[in-house]
């Protein structure tokens, strides 16, 4: 018996080292893509920056730096290839949403399709592998509830800043993939964090008023990247 279990372990170093051999690469070109794809975007979509240089190499670097410990958390917990490829795509596009929304005001229909196709086949794939998942119905109200939140909240302090299509597009990406409750409840924490994080400080900073256009889209993405790693939580504070 112990020496069927050390084989076992051995075969299964074996095949998480075959892994590696793809999933570093991966891991390197998607971070290689997030700073140059936002700007193509806009370009295609004829879309002008409306923030300066400072904030744009900001909220570049923000976004960068996100992505690369989150997915740098997948690679390290994700050990299925296909999942860790298909949720490394979209945690490299909710990257580039931020940049592009926080830059120009919109969430590019370019990156969120994909998003949807991504996340879809994510579904796909784990239900045909027998994974526990949450019906599709309670996921899309899930999500239908927090955006009714955000609107409620943005309408409360009176922001100028309201959901718009997009962010409403991005959610119902987001329900195709947090068909898993604990993710959601991930990218609900994650994304209200992120808010919490930035509008204290500028409100401190009186960089901000209750009248100053806000882009939600931001915390979406952060709460979508949060999300994803967030089931691998347990796994990583309790087996070490």
């Amino acid at each position: 018996m112990a020496i069927t279990n050390e084989k076992d372990r051995k075969a299964s170093r074996d095949e998480r080292g075959k892994d590696m051999i793809v999933k570093v690469p991966v891991f390197i070109a998607l971070a290689m893509i997030i700073p140059f794809l936002p700007g193509r975007i806009m370009k295609l979509r004829k879309k002008c920056d409306l923030v300066g240089d400072r904030k744009r190499t900001l909220i570049t670097v923000i976004s960068e730096s996100v992505f690369l410990v989150s997915n740098l958390f997948l690679l390290l917990r994700e050990d299925d290839l296909v999942n860790f490829v298909l949720l490394s795509s979209i945690l490299m596009l909710s990257a580039v949403v931020v940049i592009v929304d926080t830059r120009c005001r919109i969430i590019p229909n370019l990156c969120l399709f994909p998003m949807l196709l991504i996340a879809a086949g994510y579904l796909v794939y784990n239900m045909l592998r027998g994974a526990e998942w949450v019906n599709i119905p309670y996921s899309i109200i899930s999500m239908l509830m927090m955006c009714f939140g955000l609107i409620t909240l943005t309408n409360v302090l009176r922001f100028r800043g309201y959901l718009g299509a997009g962010d409403i597009k991005y959610c119902a990406v987001a329900a195709f993939l947090f068909t898993f409750s604990q993710r959601i409840v991930g990218m609900l924490i994650c994304t209200v964090l992120s808010m919490v994080l930035y509008l204290i400080p500028m409100f401190l900073a009186k960089k901000i008023t209750m009248k100053s256009l806000i882009a939600f889209g931001p915390f979406i993405g952060f709460g979508v990247m949060g999300g994803i790693c967030w089931q691998y939580l347990p796994a990583a504070v309790f087996m070490g």
